[in-house]
């Protein structure tokens, strides 16, 4: 149980010992031992019963999965959504043309009437410039199927009357058709004719040529049956006679089988002009270099060579040759251009010719064509030593005594004292040394001699005459 501070008297009252530290002694107690205030124990019922399920549309008895929760254990159930209670809620309007099977799920297009689609007809043009929409299942015949037509337009800047003859003169990219204007025999630009309009076509607009076939409408009341009729020299005009001169081309186009002002044109040969043209006075044909016939004057231009041969370039290049002997350079011959090219030595051919002696000192780099020196022996050299007094040296040798010197002059000479001596002219046997280790380290004692001939006397040579004078 729980034990209570000491009592103590204040003021005349008995109360218990208040201080922040000690007001109530817990030490062998537990929450059992301590009732239930506002603050309440955990059970697993008070947890469960603080959950709940919250469920929107749709709600678990749908059949599209379903998630429930039990109060009373705490555990919460999800059924999954099957492929059933999905496909279950799908179908198809067969009117449309779609099918469903609920079984599988599988959706599909089958019988889809006209209703159902955006273009359900197909737009037919005659040969006549008249459009007909042919629904999707319904039949339509091609009227005038003996008649290959051309769908072409106007833009000449005038109206094009049914049975004019026209030729193609451009092409019209928005309209995705030809461009046809009147032909003239006269034109090279209005020939070939194509054929004859179908049906007048305005400025401006499309229209049909009979290419092959039967033109009708056009007025023959000037021809006769069986007349062969011709592209005149008139723009848009027939004719029964072909024209002349080499400036006109000839193009037999159809066959008049109706005299009639409604009569009517066997159109057969559109496209081409005649292969052999007309022929201007005083001209011939002759066969070009692609075998066809073409109209010349009679000069040496036409007439084949026999025994004198013509002068051409390439047969005078021909008889020209070069012979190149080889090495450095190269002289070279193009017969078909009749140009000899001359290319002198390269710069590595001329450095190929030439090298360095061996031993001689000399170096030569042949990509380079660079001369250097480099360790030149002495016996390339005119000089190879040096005399000095009667001593001679060679180059890159060393000599350790040099006689025959008189003389020597010098700023300042330096030697050691083992190796300096002064030696007498006459006894070579007599020598001076010098002995500089009584110095002090990097110290220079100098001598001075005085301005008068005499003797060096040593230390001791001046301690015996001192001695001797007493």
């Amino acid at each position: 149980m729980a034990t209570r501070n000491s009592l103590i008297l204040n003021s005349g009252f008995i109360q218990e010992l208040n201080t922040s530290a000690d007001k109530l002694n817990l030490a062998g107690n537990s929450t059992s031992d301590l009732s239930e205030g506002t603050n309440l124990y955990y059970t697993d019922a008070r947890a469960r019963g603080a959950i709940s399920l919250s469920t929107v549309s749709p709600s678990p008895n749908t059949g599209l999965g379903s998630l429930t929760y039990s109060s009373s254990t705490g555990a919460f159930s999800f059924t999954q959504v099957t492929d059933a209670d999905v496909r279950g809620l799908l179908s198809a309007t067969t009117a449309t043309g779609v099918t469903y099977a609920s079984s599988t799920g599988v959706i599909a297009l089958a019988n889809i009437p006209n209703s159902s689609l955006t273009n359900s007809s197909i737009s037919f043009e005659d040969a006549r410039g008249v459009t007909t929409a042919v629904s999707l299942g319904d039949t339509y015949q091609i009227k005038e199927a003996e008649n290959v037509v051309e769908l072409v337009r106007n833009e000449s800047g005038s109206t094009l009357a049914k049975g004019t003859p026209v030729a193609i003169v451009g092409y019209a990219s928005g309209s995705n058709r030809p461009l046809v204007a009147p032909a003239d025999a006269n034109d090279a630009t209005r020939m070939p004719c194509i054929g004859l309009v179908a049906e007048q076509i305005t400025n401006n607009a499309n229209g049909a040529v009979i290419a092959t076939g039967v033109s009708q409408g056009y007025d023959t009341s000037s021809f006769t049956a069986g007349d062969t009729v011709y592209i005149s020299t008139t723009a848009g005009d027939l004719t029964t006679s072909p024209p002349t001169g080499e400036t006109s081309q000839i193009q037999n186009i159809g066959k008049v089988t109706k005299v009639a002002s409604n009569g009517r044109i066997l159109v057969l040969g559109p496209g081409r002009s005649n292969a052999t043209p007309n022929l201007d006075d005083g001209k011939i044909f002759i066969g070009n270099a692609s075998n066809q016939s073409v109209t010349d004057t009679l000069d040496t231009s036409i007439v084949p060579e026999d025994g004198n041969l013509y002068f051409t370039n390439a047969r005078a290049r021909s008889a020209i040759s070069v012979t190149d002997s080889g090495g450095d350079g190269s002289l070279a011959y193009n017969s078909s251009t009749g140009v000899i090219t001359y290319t002198g030595p390269s710069a590595s051919e001329v450095r190929a010719h030439l090298s360095a002696a061996s031993g001689s000192g000399l170096t030569y780099n042949s990509s380079t064509g660079e001369f250097g020196t480099s360790a030149i022996p002495n016996s390339q050299l005119a000089n190879s030593t040096v005399t000095v007094g009667s001593t001679s040296i060679a180059l890159g040798s060393s000599a350790t005594t040099i006689t025959g010197l008189t003389s020597v002059t010098s700023a300042a000479v330096v030697t050691n004292d083992s190796g300096f001596r002064v030696r007498d002219n006459s006894d070579n046997t007599k020598q001076l040394a010098f002995e500089c280790s009584g110095i002090s380290t990097s110290t220079t004692r100098t001598m001075t001699v005085p301005n008068s001939s005499g003797i060096i006397a040593t230390e001791d040579f001046a301690t015996a005459i001192a001695v001797a004078l007493g």
